[in-house]
């Protein structure tokens, strides 16, 4: 009997693709890191990424005022 073997790298790429099929964008984990050319983190230890997060947040909550949404991002973080 013919065994299917599915590797953690087969669900990664699934889950890009599917992702991706929605509308999010992908990038590359060490394309971002602290020690590359455009560093949206300063350490590995950086989970959320600050500056997207605000950014997100101004987008997604432009009615609210600065104060508000600065509140958003300290209650996520």
């Amino acid at each position: 009997m013919y065994k299917t073997k599915i590797t953690e790298s087969t669900i990664e790429t699934l889950t890009i693709e599917l992702l991706e099929s929605l509308g999010y964008h992908y990038i590359y984990a060490p394309d971002i890191s602290h020690d590359s050319a455009n560093p949206e983190r300063s350490s590995y230890q950086d989970v959320i990424l600050l500056k997207r997060l605000s950014q997100g947040i101004r987008r997604l909550n432009s009615s609210l005022t600065y104060e508000i949404q600065e509140e958003a991002s300290y209650e996520l973080l």
